[in-house]
């Protein structure tokens, strides 16, 4: 009973780590979209921008 539960377990491992690789996109625009526009384009990404810029968003819906 051990190993059913066990392999179930590691079975789930793959979709795990698909789900994480899926993620990471979508967090990443969700982070890149608070930064300054002088900072999104460089290679060094903060996950968590030091500050945080909000007003994006507004500035987006006027521009479409």
């Amino acid at each position: 009973m051990k190993i059913r539960r066990l392999a179930a377990w590691l079975g789930l491992l793959p979709l795990a780590a698909v789900t994480v690789l899926m993620l990471l996109p979508v967090l990443w625009m969700l982070s890149t979209s608070f930064q300054a526009s002088e900072k999104m384009f460089q290679l060094a990404m903060e996950w968590i921008p030091a500050v945080w810029h909000p007003e994006n968003y507004p500035n987006a819906l006027q521009r479409a």
